[in-house]
């Protein structure tokens, strides 16, 4: 596989193989990470333009620190469609948007996180928003938890990197969760169906 070079980031050398680097993926996402493929390790490779799994061989882009980890065979018309839909969401001006339905849409989602943080322990846990899409809310968590955003739309995640500041970001497919079995306290999920 041959990848173009990552428009995100700036690039700096690293120390270890002296090879330029676009924003490293951080280490936590090694550790939460699993391979779509068959659930391996994962392992940074090609000056962390890409991530390759230890027991298939099966290898996958990174752009500007986040892991894309779709599985072998995915349906490349749905993202396409997931995309659209996210550049609806990103790109829609304030006054296009329903201020009823915009309401509605902000109780909701504080109601819900609301509901998560009062079953959470106080502090130290690891929990993943399921199609997070540009839901800032659970960006919250990440001071007190290790809190990772996971979407199908990497620009949806690099809108919560680059405007956000969220930290740990992995695009990936529901139908294949690439995450580590037995890692998580929480995984939680808000308007993925739609």
């Amino acid at each position: 596989l041959k990848y173009a070079p990552s428009p995100f980031g700036r690039k700096e050398r690293s120390r270890k193989t002296g090879c330029l680097m676009t924003t490293p993926v951080d280490p936590i996402l090694l550790d939460l990470a699993a391979c779509p493929a068959c659930g391996g390790t994962l392992e940074v490779r090609a000056c962390g333009e890409e991530l390759a799994c230890r027991a298939c061989g099966a290898r996958y882009e990174v752009r500007g620190g986040i892991p894309v980890l779709l599985p072998p065979g995915f349906d490349r018309t749905r993202l396409a469609q997931e995309e659209h839909l996210g550049d609806l969401m990103t790109g829609l001006p304030e006054e296009a948007k329903d201020p009823l339905s915009e309401r509605e849409w902000k109780r909701s989602k504080a109601e819900f996180w609301e509901f998560v943080r009062g079953r959470l322990a106080p502090g130290g846990e690891t929990i993943v928003s399921i199609g997070c899409g540009v839901d800032t809310a659970f960006l919250e968590l990440g001071a007190r938890h290790t809190a990772l955003a996971f979407d199908l739309v990497v620009p949806l995640l690099e809108t919560l990197r680059d405007r956000h500041g969220s930290k740990l970001n992995v695009a990936g497919a529901v139908q294949s969760l690439p995450l580590k079995d037995g890692v998580f306290d929480a995984l939680c999920c808000i308007d993925l169906l739609h």
